[in-house]
């Protein structure tokens, strides 16, 4: 882990020496600062192994076509929303390529992608639009945010745009204090203006970007809340010697949520009924030779620690605890 690290400051100060790489490519500036902040294992795995290649996706289609595996879609929801990625020239030269892989390379050279997300399946089926939309009415989902702290914004290839409020207002009102079924969302006054299309690709835009999450049925989430509750439990328990573990599971989606040392040490001291969880948080923190960072600064002294850690108990139980709760991923909360 050393290593990285010292690899990552020559390659900053090859940068600041005025490395004309860096110059001709601009965009590696940005990459470099969000590498350093990536945790060492990762950086380990993904650019430090014995061989590091990257491939045009004609060639990850070629490979998976020899095991009968085709290209699906992008497996992040908000590539698949064109008018957020593609301006209507694009879009125009796209439709006009017959050939799927071609087509896909192209789109990679228009939006610049560096980082594909693909699902390739074996022996597609298409559904008719009768079995799509009957599946697509029992799909229950769930808010992953709070409902107030959700912007009205996404982020595509083109740059930031703003949702439409008449449209995902209505939305994220019906799902503010429980999971609902898409067929249970378009019963109520709101949704039920809305057409079909602009509902589907709004709960996708949401759930692209992090908001709002699928969630399995009602009896498969009563089934695994015991299992994700003993996995939560120890989790936490590791949390007072460790920060490697950094989620949560959730019975709801079936999925894992991140939360932060901070946080989960917050919810120890509440599992354990402790009398002040900012209390326990040092003692744990300070028992490791750990400070908090504030504004790019070390704090020091207990003083300081302990007023920062009063500060994020409050924002955690007015905005990360009531979704956890929601989520299912609170130790004795189901």
């Amino acid at each position: 882990l050393k290593r990285i690290d010292r690899a990552l400051d020559f390659t900053q100060t090859l940068q600041a020496a005025g490395a004309a790489y860096f110059s001709q490519n601009p965009i590696l500036a940005s990459r470099l600062e969000k590498l350093k902040d990536m945790q060492r294992r990762y950086l380990a795995h993904e650019y430090f192994n014995a061989d590091w290649t990257p491939f045009y996706f004609k060639d990850v289609a070629g490979e998976l076509a020899e095991a009968k595996l085709s290209f699906l879609c992008s497996g992040h929801l908000l590539d698949q929303i064109n008018a957020a990625n593609l301006t209507a020239d694009q879009q125009t030269l796209l439709a006009s390529i017959d050939d799927l892989v071609t087509q896909q390379g192209m789109r990679d050279y228009i939006v610049n992608q560096q980082f594909r997300r693909d699902v390739f399946v074996k022996g597609a089926l298409a559904l008719s639009e009768r079995d799509l939309r009957t599946l697509w009415l029992q799909q229950r989902f769930v808010l992953s945010t709070q409902r107030q702290d959700i912007p009205l914004k996404a982020a595509g290839a083109l740059g930031e745009a703003d949702l439409q409020a008449e449209v995902y207002e209505p939305v994220l009102d019906t799902l503010k204090s429980s999971p609902v079924s898409v067929e249970e969302m378009i019963n109520t006054k709101g949704v039920a203006n809305l057409d079909w299309s602009r509902l589907t690709q709004a709960i996708a835009v949401l759930v692209g970007t992090g908001h709002l999450q699928p969630c399995l049925a009602e009896a498969h989430t009563a089934a695994a809340a015991s299992h994700t509750e003993a996995f939560n439990k120890a989790v936490l328990a590791k949390a007072s010697s460790s920060a490697d573990l950094q989620y949560l599971a959730s019975p709801v989606t079936g999925g894992g949520i991140a939360v932060d040392l901070i946080s989960q040490l917050f919810l120890a001291a509440m599992a354990r009924n402790a009398e002040d969880p900012v209390q326990h948080a040092w003692e744990v923190l300070s028992g490791q030779g750990q400070s908090l960072i504030k504004d790019g600064q070390v704090l020091q002294g207990m003083d300081a620690n302990v007023a920062e850690l009063r500060v994020r108990l409050e924002g955690f139980q007015s905005k990360r605890l009531p979704v956890l709760k929601q989520l299912g991923a609170v130790p004795g909360n189901r």
